[in-house]
């Protein structure tokens, strides 16, 4: 008697070179090559480090932007007080 597969899992089979789903009921194995694996792993990887360079270049010009906003009021402020002879 052969041993009760698991109804979910992978299986990389040397003959196919394919990472295969599989199921109990059926002995077709869907799946994906490893290739399209790593394409999608490598496509991923690029977007990714597209919207965390991005993601910093937003996160520069926020600082940018609060520098300039405080060092205004400080300017404002001192104005304020100078006209008011405080």
């Amino acid at each position: 008697m052969s041993a009760r597969q698991p109804i979910f899992g992978f299986r990389i089979s040397a003959q196919t070179l394919k990472v295969c789903f599989y199921r109990p009921s059926r002995s077709v194995l869907y799946g994906f090559t490893l290739i399209e694996l790593l394409v999608s792993i490598g496509i991923f990887a690029v977007i990714t480090g597209f919207m965390l360079s991005n993601f910093r270049a937003g996160q520069k010009q926020d600082e940018t932007r609060f520098a300039a906003e405080f060092a205004a009021g400080v300017i404002r402020e001192a104005l304020t007080r100078a006209t008011a002879g405080a």
